[in-house]
């Protein structure tokens, strides 16, 4: 199933109804499906950046699998700014369109932390390795262009509009395609990725843990949320 995370202001499809789910009773994220094609729209909706806490990571995870389970399509839609888990929810998806004048990327280093191995997958699967390598260690945030020049998106849109008609369009592209045969091949290409995932995650979990308790990473951390803080007031 493609999925669209729509993390800036709402857009609603042509012709959409409400679409009815357990995690859209928090308003956290809001779901539309199209009658017309079926495509279902997700709307994360915590403002002011839709930052990821557990609770919308929760919710986001819920509606997926309703969604799944309702046999629902989705679309990739990719809006506004995406540092870290934002852009690991962009990577996620098959498909990512992205609006000019605004950044996407693994920005861990750049707070003193590390980016979790599956972080790392998603990218290395998306670019290059050697991308990867630096776009890593850089902590780097990538612009529209930038993005699209690596791979870390696959087009750009003049709006969010045009976006959605984008991802329609790729959509539409696998209408005659078999949705069993499609899934098990991408369960084939990502099935070693999955599989470390399931076997590192107490590691993973212990590593950014230590990484994330060291003094000067707080400081960091402090700094970063501080910044963030008078980009909000302004």
């Amino acid at each position: 199933m493609l999925r669209v995370l729509q993390r800036s202001s709402r857009m609603v499809a042509p012709a959409a109804r409400n679409f009815s789910s357990e995690a859209g009773n928090n308003k956290l994220v809001i779901t539309e499906v199209d009658d017309k094609t079926g495509y279902a729209t997700v709307t994360l909706n915590r403002p002011p950046v839709n930052s990821l806490s557990l609770e919308l990571l929760r919710a986001i995870s819920q509606t997926l699998d309703d969604l799944q389970n309702n046999k629902s399509r989705g679309m990739i839609l990719t809006s506004g700014h995406a540092p870290a888990g934002g852009c690991l929810l962009s990577l996620c998806c098959e498909y990512r369109v992205m609006c000019p004048n605004y950044t996407i990327g693994l920005n861990e280093t750049q707070l003193g932390i590390v980016a979790p191995t599956w972080f790392q997958a998603s990218l290395r699967n998306t670019i290059s390795r050697r991308e990867s390598e630096l776009a890593l260690t850089l902590g780097k945030m990538y612009t529209t262009d930038e993005a699209l020049k690596v791979g870390m998106i696959d087009e750009i849109a003049e709006n969010k509009e045009k976006a959605l008609e984008q991802a329609v369009a790729f959509l539409n592209r696998f209408r005659k395609i078999s949705p069993m045969a499609r899934a098990m091949t991408k369960q084939a290409l990502r099935s070693k990725d999955i599989v470390e995932l399931e076997d590192n995650r107490s590691q993973d979990i212990d590593l950014f843990v230590y990484a994330v308790n060291q003094p000067a990473v707080q400081k960091g951390l402090e700094v970063y949320l501080e910044s963030l803080k008078k980009k909000a007031q302004k």
